[in-house]
């Protein structure tokens, strides 16, 4: 009861504040939250908050561990058959992947994380996924490519009324700077 929904509230405070870009206001929120939903066995709660974690943790220069975060997010994904939790976690690995330079991994990952958001047809997640794309390209050096995917993905998200996150927009912003480089 007031335990579940203590931790659901401050998962939400958490991602709020991780959207906003504060990651050094949302990683402590969030290691509480992964300690709440272990201490509930909810291991959907703990893969999103562990998730969102392992971005921040990322952001802040720590691949190591964000990647082995990462996996542990995937194996409870699976582990619960949330297929959207699992296709949200490899867009988010396949970005991290990609900015740390592994662009066969990250290609991967998000290949992986396009078919399961087909699969489930599932506007939000293909768009992200499309997005983890467009900056693989710029990684690339095909900024034609990127702009192509980075425009679908645009028209997708009016489409659907998806809002870019503070942080979303920071990195929409440099890959339309490098689609024009």
């Amino acid at each position: 009861g007031d335990a579940r929904r203590s931790a659901y509230t401050q998962t939400n405070l958490a991602l709020l504040a991780s959207m906003r870009g504060q990651y050094a206001d949302a990683e402590p929120l969030l290691v509480e939250c992964a300690t709440l939903a272990r201490t509930l066995d909810d291991a959907a709660l703990l893969a999103v908050n562990l998730g969102n974690l392992a971005i921040v943790v990322h952001a802040r220069g720590d691949g190591d561990t964000a990647a082995r975060l990462f996996e542990e997010v995937l194996t409870l994904a699976r582990g619960v058959g949330d297929s959207a939790l699992t296709s949200q976690a490899l867009i988010s690995r396949g970005r991290a992947e990609c900015r740390d330079g592994n662009l066969e991994s990250a290609e991967a990952s998000l290949v992986e994380s396009l078919t399961i958001a087909g699969d489930l047809n599932h506007p939000d997640a293909a768009t992200q996924a499309l997005e983890g794309f467009a900056e693989l390209a710029v990684a690339k050096h095909a900024p034609k490519r990127a702009a192509t995917i980075l425009g679908t993905a645009g028209r997708l998200r009016e489409e659907t009324g998806l809002a870019l996150s503070v942080h979303e927009e920071r990195e929409h912003k440099r890959m339309a700077a490098a689609t024009r480089a």
